[in-house]
This record gives structure tokens, sequence and C-alpha cells, in this order.
């Protein structure tokens, strides 16, 4: 996975591009479910002692202007100070976009099967419902189910960003346990989710960024012989249901797109 950070300021640690939009992504489903316009009037709701007028106009730190361009991203301290509790407390169910499984994975975090299958469990509960049973092998312990089509097929159904979230954790999971079965189910949803996803309100803002991110967990496989694979990525917006859709795609995204990209836009390497 390649590494996206940002060049540091002096005295300040580098950036990860996941977590800008990680933040961008938390923030606006933050202001959908708050109603409030502007990272003022959430500043003004949220921390109203931070904010002064007087005379010369309104004084404030404009932490959270800072969020909503990612400029700056929340310390998850889980104390009286931590942004994203204090949102969560007046705006129930924000924190889970900010502390989703989907980060990490997006990050190239070294997961074991064990781990990624943990992480689904911390998704929503109408995903956990697809995709973990009790009634496995061991009775009352938590399992993946035996995954099939119709799973995947009840996951485009939700059409929600955690359901996002499990194909990326699945894509890693294919890896670890090398299954050319669910890498071909597991990228076939990933296609159907992605038109869903870019009409939905809390992802129809930085969905660019975000299927470029997934695009390269859910790269495809070509066996070239035993021993060998090639993977190759196919963007998102050579999908059909892109073609025309947006001509830009930010300035995060120009240092991701070689000059030496082929065709719809691949590379591959050798496993």
């Amino acid at each position: 996975m390649p590494k996206f950070n940002t060049p540091p300021k002096p005295g300040r640690p580098p950036r990860n591009l996941i977590d800008v939009l990680r933040t961008q992504f938390w923030f606006h489903v933050l202001k959908l479910r708050s109603g409030l316009p502007s990272a003022y009037a959430i500043e003004k709701a949220l921390e109203p002692h931070l904010v002064r007028i007087s005379a010369d106009g309104v004084n404030r730190p404009r932490k959270w202007d800072s969020y909503e361009r990612g400029t700056r991203v929340p310390k998850r301290n889980h104390d009286p100070k931590d942004s994203v509790d204090l949102a969560e407390r007046h705006f129930p169910g924000t924190a889970s976009w900010f502390d989703n499984p989907i980060w990490d994975v997006l990050k190239g975090a070294n997961l074991d099967r064990w781990a990624l299958q943990r992480q689904l469990q911390t998704l929503s509960l109408p995903v956990v419902d697809v995709l973990i049973t009790t009634e496995g092998s061991i009775k009352g312990q938590a399992d993946l189910v035996q995954l099939t089509d119709e799973h995947f097929d009840r996951l485009v159904a939700l059409g929600s960003f955690d359901a996002l979230a499990a194909i990326a954790i699945l894509a890693k999971l294919s890896e670890e346990t090398a299954s050319h079965e669910l890498r071909d189910m597991v990228l076939d949803c990933y296609a159907r989710l992605q038109p869903i996803l870019a009409d939905a309100p809390e992802t129809c803002v930085h969905y660019p960024e975000l299927f470029t991110y997934v695009d390269q967990v859910c790269q495809y496989w070509v066996v070239l012989s035993p021993g060998k694979r090639m993977n190759m990525r196919l963007f998102w917006h050579g999908q059909k249901w892109a073609k025309n859709r947006i001509d830009y795609f930010g300035p995060r995204l120009a240092g991701m797109y070689r000059a030496n990209d082929w065709g719809n836009g691949w590379e591959k390497w050798l496993k």
C-alpha cells in the first residue's frame, strides 16, 4: 500500500491523507445530522464558551473550520476535550463515521484474518446481521458466515457506508485466506455499491477520493502461473456509471494517477 502522507509543518507530524478524508467525512455527516449550516454554527453550538463576540467582530479558534477542510484531525483521547465524543453527545451516531474500521484498512494496517473478522463485528447491526452468525462450529460464538452471492446481494441492498467498509475488510480477508472465490464476490459487490454511494447524502461529496483509496484495496487478481499472480487495479471512474459524472477529482488525487497508467488506468505487480 502506498503511503499517503502530507509534508509536515514545523513541529507537527505528517498527516495521513486517509485521516484527512476521514475527518472530512465525519464533519460532513456532522453537518447533516445537526442541520447546522457551517463550521461556525457547529463551533457555536458545541463550544459556545470559545466564541467571543466583541466590537471587533467574532473571535473564535476556528478549530471546526479546520476539521471541515481536513487540515486538522481530531485526537481520540476520550476525554472532555475529545471533539468526536463532544459531537457524539450532541448528535448521536456521528462518531461511528470517524471510528469506522475502513480507515485502518485503507491505511494498510497489518491485520490477520481474526482481527479482520473482529472488525466486521464492529460495523452497524444490519451489516453484522448479514455477515456474522452465532450458529457456527462453536454455538454462541460470533463467526463469519459461509459467504455466498446472496450475502453480497444483501449488502448491495443496504447500500450503506458500512456495507462498503465490510467490502474493504473482506477484500483484505480474501488476501489473508488466498480465496479467489471470495475476491470475485467482493469485487462484484464493490462495483455495484459505487453508484449507490455516489448518490447517498453522506458520501456524495467525498466519494471520488474514497473510491480511489478503496480501489487500492480492491484490486483484481490475474493468475499467471502457479505461485504467480498479477494484481490489476481498475479505477472507479472508468466504470460505466461514472462516465461524464465528474471531471475533477481534487488536488490530493492528482499525484495518485501516474502518467504511465495504461488504458482506463491500472497498475500491476507480481506476487
